[in-house]
């Protein structure tokens, strides 16, 4: 024993304690979760590595022993290791998708890319009778780090239903929501005409476009025959077109040639040419027919040998 120790110390116990290192994590742009983080370890105990690292719009793929990140992550640091440690934190980048929700307007394809990357917003879409008005909420400039459904917002379109009524009474244009029922309107009128309908079908409902339909007209009374070659003394009847004869009158334009009455019953009263005028009543509508009276090869006989006494 030395002057150190007691005289009456015959057995000395060495006592031992284990050395600690430091431990350095570079979370490369992470966040280690509070009381998770690792600052040393102690030799014969070792450490494991913490796992609840995370970092925004990344997954986390573990810690390695360089900065080059190459080689195999390390999880634990063993009981066996000696001497400070460091390591680094390797992410890989999520992708994530934009999915556009058209609402029946036509269709959007997803973008799915890379968290951070700048996004392209695509044209906007279409839905007949509907105006495009946005979305729902704003494209991101860059990918977020979610994924994200955007649905379009549209806004009902008006349009209208134009009548030309062709000469005809008014009729005020219709215009309403695209899709919406159309009562369609009374027939026109126009004075000395018979309305028969439409150039095209009103719609039943309102359609993605204006349109304009225009009235189809027929004289209340028509007079087909533009011509006639009659014998004299002959007689018969126009042949007007007409539901209501009460519409129509005539007249000719020479009565010492052919006579006509007001049911349009005419008779050849003398050889020659005159016109003979049908009227319709209220209107400035007409139509002509030119008569040629002649007479017939027997009716020349008799007036050459008989010279003109008898009938004529």
């Amino acid at each position: 024993p030395g002057g150190s120790v007691p005289a009456d110390v015959t057995e000395l116990t060495v006592q031992w304690t284990a050395p600690t290192y430091t431990v350095t994590l570079h979370a490369n742009g992470g966040t280690i979760a509070d009381g998770k983080d690792v600052t040393g370890y102690t030799y014969g105990v070792g450490e494991t590595l913490p796992t609840d690292v995370t970092r925004t719009g990344y997954t986390f793929k573990g810690w390695y022993d360089n900065e080059n990140l190459t080689g195999s992550p390390v999880t634990a640091i063993s009981n066996t290791e000696t001497g400070n440690k460091e390591y680094w934190a390797k992410w890989e980048i999520n992708q994530y998708t934009i999915t556009f929700d058209t609402a029946g307007g036509s269709t959007v394809a997803s973008i799915t890319q890379d968290y951070g990357t700048a996004i392209t917003a695509p044209a906007d879409p279409t839905k007949e009778g509907y105006t495009f008005i946005g979305w729902d909420r704003e494209i991101p400039a860059n990918m977020p780090a979610e994924n994200v459904t955007l649905t379009a917002q549209w806004e009902i379109n008006r349009y209208t239903v134009t009548f030309d009524t062709n000469g005809g009474s008014e009729i005020a244009p219709i215009t309403q929501d695209y899709g919406t029922a159309i009562t369609a309107p009374a027939d026109p009128t126009r004075e000395g005409y018979t309305f028969i309908g439409w150039d095209r079908e009103i719609p039943a409902t309102m359609p993605a476009e204006n349109v304009t339909v225009t009235a189809q007209w027929q004289l209340a009374a028509r007079m087909p025959d533009r011509e006639l070659v009659i014998y004299y003394k002959s007689v018969g009847r126009l042949n007007t077109i007409t539901e209501d004869p009460s519409l129509v009158e005539y007249t000719s334009s020479d009565e010492s040639v052919v006579t006509v009455d007001k049911d349009g019953n005419y008779k050849a009263v003398g050889r020659g040419n005159a016109v003979i005028t049908m009227h319709i009543v209220g209107t400035d509508i007409e139509e002509h027919c030119k008569i040629t009276v002649k007479y017939a090869w027997w009716q020349v006989l008799i007036r050459i040998f008989l010279l003109g006494f008898i009938w004529y």
